[in-house]
């Protein structure tokens, strides 16, 4: 327990002082996002969105460091190193110039094969290879893009993050997995770190370049929970705790079908646009989302051990 502790400290530490230095260089460069009349947008003001910086630097900083302490682990730390920075970069350029959809895809399908490929990370409910890394690619790409999809509200996807992470790191607490209480426990204080300058009123936004890496990471935590012979906690256990990720992303494919919309086509539809619209602040539909979170987190762990 000390070194995971030590591990989340670090990361919180790492991520407050990037984080800070990201919103500053925002400013200088002008990396922005501009409300622009934007229906889309919610925000008043021009805010920073080099948020994957700081998220990045408490990533990659705890991973490595913790090659001191699990030596074992270097191979898929390794991996994780490499799909990070390509997750940032692709991150970036979609911030800074709009990349076309399935270019975006194929940036996060690289991340995902180097995460198979050399950190051999791969679902394993069911032994059949070909399935394998099927399921494996759908949990990591679809956790990414759903933790994405919730980016729309002030501290959300980082509150969800948080909440994940916990629930994470208590399951693989039970189940004796140092490498998953390694990477949940980097990420909650990553999370942390990251949610004391996105909290309502937002100083820094995510961004395709921190949303995407927070999701590609809680995809990781879904497979390495996975990586067993199939039994029904296995399967559930991580569907339970990205419950409001994965609801929020088949309502939103379900509207945007029913409407003969794009699939990739944005809105302010979701539900926590729904409780804003009814009244709440965004810091209450946070805490309200977050409060869903930590019910399928406790639920999960509760599945666990009955």
């Amino acid at each position: 327990m000390p070194v995971f502790l030590t591990t989340s400290s670090i990361a919180f530490l790492v991520t407050l002082l990037f984080t800070s230095i990201s919103i500053k260089a925002s400013y200088k460069t002008g990396f922005l996002d501009y409300p622009g009349g934007n229906p889309l947008k919610i925000h008043q003001v021009p805010t920073p969105l080099l948020g994957g910086l700081g998220i990045l630097s408490g990533c990659l900083i705890t991973l490595l460091l913790s090659v001191i302490f699990f030596k074992e682990f270097q191979q898929e730390i390794a991996g994780l190193v490499i799909a990070l920075l390509i997750l940032f970069f692709t991150g970036l350029l979609d911030d800074a110039k709009g990349l076309n959809p399935f270019l975006r895809l194929f940036g996060q399908l690289s991340a995902v094969f180097i995460a198979i490929r050399i950190g051999g990370f791969s679902v394993k409910l069911i032994p059949i290879m070909p399935i394998s890394i099927a399921i494996t690619i759908f949990y990591i790409t679809g956790a990414t893009n759903a933790t994405n999809l919730i980016d729309g509200l002030d501290g959300l996807a980082a509150g969800i993050t948080l909440v994940a992470s916990m629930g994470f790191f208590t399951g693989f607490m039970t189940a004796g997995n140092s490498l998953g209480m390694l990477i949940s426990s980097g990420l909650f204080g990553t999370s942390l770190g990251f949610l004391i300058f996105n909290f309502h009123p937002a100083k820094i936004f995510l961004g395709d370049n921190g949303s995407t890496i927070l999701g590609f990471l809680l995809g990781i935590l879904a497979v390495l929970y996975s990586a067993a012979p199939f039994s029904i906690k296995h399967l559930l256990f991580p569907l339970l705790i990205l419950i409001v990720p994965i609801s929020d992303t088949f309502l939103a494919i379900s509207r945007r079908a029913l409407k003969h919309m794009p699939l990739f086509h944005g809105d302010r539809d979701h539900v926590y646009d729904y409780l804003v619209k009814k009244g709440l602040s965004q810091r209450q539909t946070m805490m309200i989302m977050c409060l869903f979170g930590l019910a399928g987190a406790l639920a999960a762990n509760y599945l666990l051990t009955h």
